[in-house]
């Protein structure tokens, strides 16, 4: 077959210089055994009888190539030639076929044309049967090939008449029709309607059926086209994507020629394009010429699919003057619908094309119709709600529901997109204050994973708008957890200025927000609009805030237990917010209780994944490593981490809450003993830091990690800049609780490093003051003991875990129990204390804790 789209031979542009510029690729591929038929009827022609020959195949499969190539082989032959196309808008034309036909053969001075029997309206069979006669007796002379293109667009007398001409007897005719594929019933060449009884006539009609190209046959054709070596992927995409459909290789050489683009698989993106485009292009060219009644049934199936029984979409589609299996057959016929069971448009990028080239308000209505009818006969959520994404607003107080139901089913699955989308249509209806709010509040919360500028607008419109009782709340909640503390801290004040419902929760929320950055741009007017939090906490919220504020300020740990008891106890809804309780959970760690720490963060981390928002589940599973870390259980802090990074990647954070994660990451390879891991995680988010990344507190973990990989490295003067940096923001947000970055004991080993053994005790008094004012007890403590240069193996200090396990070993605590306080088993214990003792260059516990007493400074 040449490369050809049914209308004709297609020609590639020249200049190109990865593609030949030498005209079109005629060579007819895989069509051999169809040609060699085709001459051997030609041949049979001398036997004088006539005969039948139908090529069918899908729309683009070179059907017209064909027949212009037995044209050829025929008029070659010395064989006279008779052509005829058909098409939808003659189809309805008395005798169009016909006409085009005896042209060929008559010139239109003949007898023929003027003939009585044209005009008389009961004389059809006469007639048929004259025209029938007088074409055999032309071909009796001259022997005759008549080709017919599209032969099921032919009007119905021509087709009668051409079941004539193939039963017919007395002269040479060879009678060779095109067809799509299925396009053609039983009988259509009968002068009744039904099957011809006539056995030796059905064997005098061939059926020859076009294929698509093998893979093979579409690289041949693209090596033929090609002035460049095609690339054995690149012609293996085209044939998987184009079907092997002639008519759509055709159309992909035509665009790269254009483009100049290698057959390369560095283009297959460039491919798809193409070949959608092609698609898309012949579907507007068979709409063009369909009549209207099956255009609209067209539209329908491509608005519903298969959601609908296949009665209500043709009612939908208003079908008046054809059945509806005629109307799918036809359709069926010209390659448009594929049946298997049931009726559907052969694939996404047709429908997409036939949703394209209707009137935009058509189509906006006949989306709304379809949506209204499959919500009334309860169709799933998800088809229904595909429908209205491309309706019209309906305003039916069931469809903002059934979207934001079906946006749930999408995010709880991980598509973001798709929740997006149908929550920003359900914002097209008309809404209610509230109802409006409501949507805002969930796809912010989407958005986040996708835009979060974007989301982050949104969630600042709930607290700035009318949002219902909570839904300020929970907006604050999901900017503070993503990083947006500032945006959160500005519309909050705004918003409890104003008077406000849920006034103590957005004050507690705001004062929580301000504790988390390291900012000043919100602005004193702001603040001091902005009443101080109570006392005495009120709900959870408040209770969450105030347990960390307290702890915080290292005076009060019983209350500091007391108030994080409170945020964390069972009770509540599922829309209360999870950034105080994080808060109240850290506040435990800093009172020493690991357990019920860690046994907190379990129920917020089911409480996010129950709501589907991955960024707080990543936060949950951060914190819950730093928790496992300080309570020295190192191996799950690694996986804990692990499952944080897997949840959401660096690259996704916030940029003021992403140093806390390189924070982390940096301490535990440090742990490990990784120095240069620890320093190379550092320098890689540092060479390439976003901005305002050192905005939030989470940058104060970061100078402390990269302080004490820089002592650790040798670095001392870099490690004390960073750590007294570290300090400085600390105590400017009156966070004075040393264990909440412990930075006073790296610096003071740092001083010692530098020579400055003053500066280093006075920062170790401090320290010890400090602790005693918190009144945290002794084995609670997470502690790194700073020994004296020479005192370790290796000369630097010990690390959190490190130390812990010599603190309690030295107080006579057994392996066993050792164990049980860190979380490890018993061998873990064993093999940490032999890698300690070899490290100090002692024998074991009777050393270990005279080692401590010469060099031991904890904080």
């Amino acid at each position: 077959m040449t490369l050809a789209s049914d209308n004709g031979v297609t020609h590639l542009p020249g200049g190109g210089r990865k593609w030949r510029a030498d005209g079109a690729v005629e060579v007819l591929l895989e069509r051999a055994c169809e040609l060699d038929l085709i001459r051997r009827m030609i041949t049979d022609l001398d036997t004088g009888h006539s005969a039948m020959a139908i090529v069918e195949g899908a729309p683009g499969s070179g059907r017209s190539a064909l027949l212009a190539e037995i044209g050829a082989l025929a008029s070659a032959n010395g064989i006279r030639v008779a052509t005829a196309q058909g098409s939808p808008t003659e189809s309805a034309l008395h005798c169009g076929v016909i006409v085009q036909i005896l042209r060929g053969v008559f010139p239109l001075d003949h007898p023929l044309w003027t003939r009585p029997e044209w005009t008389e309206q009961d004389g059809e069979s006469e007639l048929l049967q004259l025209l029938c006669r007088e074409l055999l007796a032309a071909a009796r002379e001259v022997p005759i090939v008549v080709l017919v293109d599209d032969v099921h667009h032919a009007d119905q007398l021509s087709m009668r008449w051409l079941g004539v001409v193939t039963r017919a007897r007395g002269g040479p005719v060879l009678l060779v029709v095109s067809t799509v594929t299925t396009a053609l019933r039983p009988g259509s060449f009968c002068t009744t309607g039904q099957r011809p009884p006539n056995r030796r006539v059905e064997a005098n009609v061939r059926k020859v059926t076009l294929a698509p190209l093998s893979g093979d046959g579409v690289a041949d054709v693209l090596a033929a086209a090609s002035a460049v070596p095609v690339h054995s992927d690149f012609a293996e995409a085209v044939a998987k994507i184009t079907g092997g459909n002639p008519a759509l290789v055709a159309a992909v050489l035509r665009h790269f020629a254009r483009l100049d683009c290698a057959p390369s698989t560095e283009h297959l993106a460039e491919l798809e394009l193409s070949t959608a485009r092609a698609v898309g292009e012949q579907v507007r060219a068979l709409m063009s010429v369909l009549p209207e009644e099956l255009v609209g049934l067209l539209s329908a199936l491509a608005v519903c699919g298969t959601s609908l029984p296949l009665n209500e979409i043709c009612a939908l589609a208003g079908l008046r003057t054809r059945s509806d299996a005629d109307a799918l057959h036809q359709l069926t016929g010209v390659g448009l619908v594929r049946q298997d069971p049931v009726p559907r448009l052969v694939n996404a990028v047709t429908a997409e094309s036939v949703l394209a080239a209707m009137p935009r308000e058509q189509r906006e209505n006949l989306h709304a119709e379809a949506a209204d009818l499959g919500y009334r006969m309860a169709i799933a959520d998800l088809e229904v709600a595909r429908m209205l994404l491309g309706a019209r607003p309906i305003d039916r107080p069931w469809a903002v529901e059934l979207l934001r139901r079906a946006a749930s089913e999408h995010q709880q699955s991980g598509l973001q997109e798709e929740a997006a989308r149908l929550l920003e249509r359900a914002l097209s209806e008309p809404l209610e204050p509230a109802a409006r709010a409501r949507v805002l509040l969930e796809l912010g919360t989407v958005e986040f994973a996708l835009a979060p500028e974007v989301g982050a607008r949104h969630l600042g419109q709930v607290i700035s708008g009318a949002g219902g009782a909570g839904q300020r709340v929970l907006a604050a909640d999901h900017l503070v957890l993503r990083g947006e503390s500032l945006l959160a801290q500005r519309t909050l004040a705004q918003a409890i200025s104003d008077g406000t419902p849920e006034h103590g929760r957005l004050v507690a929320m705001h004062w929580l927000a301000e504790a988390t950055h390291l900012s000043e741009q919100v602005g004193l007017a702001a603040l001091a609009t902005v009443p101080p939090l109570p006392s005495e906490p009120r709900d959870r919220t408040e209770a969450g805030v105030l347990a960390w504020t307290v702890g915080c300020l290292g005076k009060d740990l019983a209350r500091t237990q007391e108030l994080a008891a409170m945020a964390l106890s069972p009770g509540g809804d599922n829309t209360e917010p999870l950034a105080p309780s994080i808060q109240a959970v850290r506040a435990l760690a800093l009172a020493g209780d690991f357990d019920s720490a860690l046994s907190g963060l379990d129920r917020i981390l089911l409480e996010a994944r129950r709501r589907g928002v991955t960024g707080p589940q990543a936060l949950t599973l951060l914190v819950r490593s730093g928790v496992e870390f300080v309570a020295g259980r190192v191996d799950e802090a690694n996986r804990s981490f692990a499952s944080a990074v897997a949840t959401q990647s660096l690259r996704d954070w916030h940029p003021m809450l992403a140093p806390g994660v390189v924070a982390v990451e940096a301490l535990l390879a440090l742990e490990d003993g990784a120095v240069e891991r620890a320093e190379a995680v550092i320098a890689r988010f540092v060479a390439d830091m976003p901005s305002r990344a050192n905005e939030g507190i989470p940058w104060t973990h970061l100078l402390y990690a990269r302080g004490c990989v820089r002592l650790r490295g040798g670095d001392a003067r870099g490690a004390l800049d960073d750590l007294v940096e570290c300090g400085r923001h600390l105590l400017a947000k009156q966070i004075a609780n040393p264990l909440v970055v412990p930075w006073r004991g790296v610096a003071a080993s740092a001083h010692r490093e530098l020579g400055d053994t003053v500066a280093a005790e006075r920062l170790l008094v401090e320290d010890a003051e400090l602790l005693a004012a918190w009144g945290a007890p002794p084995r609670r403590q997470s502690r790194v003991t700073v020994l004296e240069p020479g005192e370790r193996a290796d000369g630097r200090p010990l690390t959190a875990s490190e130390n812990r396990i010599a603190w309690l070993a030295a107080q006579g605590w057994a392996n066993s129990a050792i164990a049980g306080e860190i979380g490890v088993n018993l061998r873990t214990v064993e093999l940490r204390l032999s890698r300690l003792y070899r490290k100090l260059g002692i024998g074991g516990k009777a050393e270990l804790r005279d080692a401590l007493a010469r060099g031991e400074r904890e904080f």
